[in-house]
């Protein structure tokens, strides 16, 4: 039971923050004639079971942010950052998501 509490906290304390994340965006730009940073722009998130781990957000995330020139919608998959979730951990995701109630 103890070894349970410990592994828990031990993956609550890996989870990054929305304010991580967003610091995670310095120097990844838009492909936009104007090529604006997408550093700073509001990041916007949606329960997706092979998300990211958000602190203080139960389910895992899609996490996107809009490009403030040319209103692109860019995904955090698609701009490379780390932390999606693996096949393993997705499985893992729908289990408790859908078949522990």
């Amino acid at each position: 039971m103890f070894l349970n509490k410990v592994l828990v906290s031990l993956e609550e304390a890996l989870m990054s923050t929305l304010a991580d994340y967003g610091r995670m965006l310095l120097g990844r730009r838009c492909t936009c004639k104007e090529k604006p940073g997408l550093a700073g722009t509001p990041i916007h998130y949606t329960d997706h079971v092979s998300g990211w781990k958000v602190d203080g957000i139960e389910n895992r995330q899609e996490l996107t942010v809009v490009c403030p020139k040319c209103g692109f919608l860019w995904s955090f998959a698609i701009l490379g950052i780390a932390g999606k979730a693996t096949l393993e951990e997705r499985r893992a995701e729908e289990k408790r998501r859908f078949y522990s109630k």
